[in-house]
């Protein structure tokens, strides 16, 4: 006796949906034809899986189980067809993976993994940067792809954005705006930051712009501090001569004292890319992307829902 996958997929559907017609819609069959495959499914197990009524559709224990065995089963043939692909891809050499902070750290650090696991040929260097290079590397050629927050406008630079994420305001606990509900760009009268460089480079200027909420309504706001690492940025907001913007995670990640994040409305949100030359390595390249590409799968839900992006998070002083 054994389970089809077609069969389990059937299952997993209906359990999770409890309702017949959309989980036929996801399938891509119609209701009868969903209706049928579950009949011949209990009898051939000799066990109700579904209780249904004119009106609704309840697992019994039996489905439970056979559902929780689905989803396991489901999800080990998704990782075996993903660990497949990444093997095809035959990658050997050095790889350079440049990243600042905290950019992607969930799926970074689970992008790593998996290429490191399905590419052991591959010799992987990872370089730490600040942001006196936004590319981390990939514009000089000193890496070979990198984790970044876009915008990054450079020319010959291609990107994947992996992943969207809701920003937020960070400001001093003690500022007024600290206990809002969330901000806008208009709402903003304080000086705000700028990085190091950016008025000689239009990369870095565009960056900062965007982190930064440059121009207010086509007039650009005073600047407080210019910084060039991620920490100084912090540290010169907990000060109080400037604010900015960051992504929503950051709150897990900087949780110092002193400091307020608030969510930012009115605004586009942020994003995180993987960027490389095109003239690189392509095997490798490759490699590395879907490896990225199957670390959001992986880490969806905590990306999609951070911590503290929900509500305003604010450190006690």
């Amino acid at each position: 006796m054994h389970v089809e996958v077609h069969e389990f997929e059937a299952v997993l559907a209906l359990a999770e949906d409890l309702h017949f017609t959309r989980a036929a819609q996801r399938l891509r069959m119609n209701q009868a034809a969903l209706s049928r495959k579950i009949d011949r499914l209990e009898r051939r197990l000799g066990a109700r899986l579904f209780e249904r009524s004119t009106r609704s559709v309840t697992l019994t224990a039996a489905g439970e189980q056979l559902a929780a065995r689905a989803r396991t089963v489901l999800a080990d043939i998704e990782d075996a067809i993903a660990a497949t692909r990444l093997h095809g891809r035959h990658a050997t050499g050095d790889l350079h993976l440049g990243f600042i902070g905290h950019v992607g750290a969930e799926v970074r650090n689970r992008s790593i993994e998996l290429f490191s696991r399905h590419n052991p040929l591959v010799r992987l260097h990872l370089h730490s940067y600040d942001l006196r290079d936004l590319s981390s590397g990939v514009v000089s050629r000193a890496t070979d792809l990198a984790f970044v927050w876009p915008p990054l406008p450079a020319p010959g630079i291609e990107q994947d954005v992996l992943y969207e994420e809701k920003r937020v305001v960070v400001l001093p606990s003690r500022h007024p705006y600290a206990e809002r509900a969330a901000i806008t760009p208009a709402d903003i009268d304080c000086p705000v930051l700028d990085i190091v460089g950016a008025d000689d480079n239009p990369v870095t200027r565009a960056w900062s712009d965007f982190w930064h909420l440059q121009p207010d309504r086509g007039v650009r706001r005073p600047v407080g501090a210019i910084v060039s690492t991620v920490d100084e940025w912090f540290q010169a907001v907990m000060r109080g001569v400037g604010i900015g913007t960051e992504v929503a995670s950051a709150a897990v990640y900087y949780p110092w004292p002193g400091l307020a994040y608030v969510p930012l409305d009115e605004a586009p949100n942020s994003s995180v890319a993987l960027a490389w030359r095109a003239d690189s390595p392509q095997a490798m390249i490759d490699a590395f992307r879907a490896a990225a590409a199957q670390a959001v799968l992986d880490v969806r839900q905590s990306i999609s829902a951070p911590t503290s992006a929900a509500a305003v998070y604010s450190s006690s002083e």
